[in-house]
C-alpha cells in the first residue's frame, strides 16, 4: 500500500541518532513561568506576551493577567490585568506590530463580543469596539490592506458563529478603529478554522473540516474548492508553503467519526491549477494532533509536540521537518533527550 495513504511510519533508529550539527538539538528548559503559555505571541521587541488557559487561580478567583517574557534577558516582566478572560481568543497581528485579540470566554466554552489590542511599544492594553456577536476560539486573519477578517467561534447561545467580521484599524469618521459587519456571508465552521490569504486576496480555508471554501473579501461570498483525501482533521493544522502561497498542506489531526487516534498524514493542495485538489504527500513519522508548526526562513517546515490520541494520554517528544522540495520528513531531535 503507498505509505502517504495508509500513513506508514518511516522513523529510524539512526534518525534519531543523528549529528547534532545536521539535524539541531533542544537547549535547556527555561523554568519559572508564572503559569502555563497557552497562548503566545513574539512581539517585534523581542519579548513574549503570553497569557494561561484556564482564567483562574488556585483558589478558583479569576485571573485574567497576561505576562511578558524578554528574550535579551529570559526574565519576566510586567504583568498586566485584563478586564476581561481571553482564553480562548483569536489573536494575530496589526501592521503595526500591535496584537489583536477577539473574542475570549464569557462562561465555559461561550464566547464573549470583546475585542482588544496590545501595543508593545507603549506596554499597554486597549478596548476596541465590540463584535456583534460573542466568539469562543475564532480565526483572526490578516489582510493585504491592513485590515483583519474574524471567522467562526463559538457563540453566547453555544452554537457556532458563523458571520465573518472585519476589523478596520482607523476605519472610522474619526480616525477610530472599527468592526464592519458582512451581511450574508453566513457559513458554521468549527473551532479555530485553518484560514490563509491567497496572492488574488481571497482567503482559504483549508479545516478542519473536509470541505475546503474560499472566502472573496471584495464580495462577501464563499466558493467551494475540494474535499481532502482524509476526511476531518479536528485538531490537525496546515502551512502555506513557501513560493507564491498558493500551495497549502494540511496534516495531523483526527477524524473524530471514525477513532480518537491521531493520524500521521499530509495533503498538500496548488490552488494555482486549474482544478486544485488535495493530493497525498509523505506521512509524518509520528501521528498528532495538537501540533506545533513553524515555517523556517529557509522554506521548511518545523513540527514539534503534540500527542497520538484525543485522550492526551501519548505524547510525542520527537520533532520533525518537511522539506517541501523533496516531500520528505526529517526526524530531528527529542524534547526529552
Amino acid at each position: 500500500a503507498d505509505p502517504a495513504q495508509v500513513g506508514e511510519s518511516t522513523v529510524s533508529s539512526s534518525a534519531l541518532q543523528a549529528d547534532p550539527a545536521q539535524v539541531g538539538e533542544w537547549g535547556p528548559l527555561i523554568g519559572g513561568f508564572p503559569v502555563p503559555a497557552v497562548h503566545s505571541l513574539l512581539l517585534h521587541t523581542n519579548k513574549i506576551l503570553f497569557f494561561r488557559g484556564d482564567g483562574e487561580d488556585e483558589g478558583g478567583v479569576g485571573d485574567y493577567r497576561t505576562h511578558l517574557l524578554n528574550l535579551d534577558t529570559f526574565e519576566f516582566e510586567t504583568t498586566f490585568q485584563m478586564d476581561a478572560n481571553i482564553f480562548c481568543s483569536g489573536h494575530s497581528y496589526l501592521p503595526d506590530g500591535r496584537i489583536l485579540l477577539t473574542g475570549g470566554e464569557k462562561e465555559e466554552d461561550l464566547g464573549p463580543s470583546y475585542v482588544h489590542t496590545f501595543d508593545p511599544i507603549t506596554e499597554t492594553w486597549h478596548r476596541e469596539p465590540d463584535m456583534r456577536d460573542g466568539r469562543y476560539y475564532p480565526t483572526n486573519t490578516a489582510l493585504g490592506d491592513g485590515t483583519t477578517l474574524i471567522f467562526a467561534g463559538r457563540d453566547p447561545d453555544g452554537g457556532s458563529n458563523p458571520n465573518v467580521e472585519r476589523f478596520i484599524p482607523a476605519g472610522g469618521p474619526n480616525g477610530e478603529n472599527v468592526i464592519e459587519y458582512f451581511d450574508g456571508s453566513d457559513r458554521a465552521m468549527t473551532w479555530y478554522p485553518r484560514m490563509h490569504l491567497l496572492p488574488d486576496g481571497k482567503v482559504f480555508r483549508a479545516g478542519q473540516e473536509e470541505d475546503a471554501y474560499t472566502f472573496d473579501p471584495s464580495t462577501g461570498t464563499w466558493q467551494f474548492v475540494a474535499q481532502n483525501n482524509y476526511g476531518e482533521r479536528y485538531w490537525g493544522t496546515s502551512v502555506a508553503l513557501p513560493g507564491d502561497q498558493e500551495k497549502i498542506m494540511i496534516f495531523g489531526g483526527q477524524d473524530r467519526s471514525s477513532t480518537n487516534l491521531a493520524t500521521n498524514t499530509a495533503e498538500i493542495i496548488d490552488l494555482g491549477d486549474a482544478n486544485p485538489q488535495w493530493q497525498f504527500t509523505s506521512p509524518m513519522n509520528f501521528p498528532r494532533m495538537h501540533v506545533n508548526v513553524v515555517l523556517l526562513p529557509d522554506g521548511k517546515v518545523f513540527v514539534a509536540g503534540g500527542t497520538e490520541d484525543g485522550a492526551e494520554s501519548i505524547p510525542v517528544f520527537e520533532s520533525e521537518m518537511f522539506d517541501p522540495q523533496t516531500e520528505q520528513w526529517t526526524v530531528l531531535p527529542s524534547q526529552e533527550s
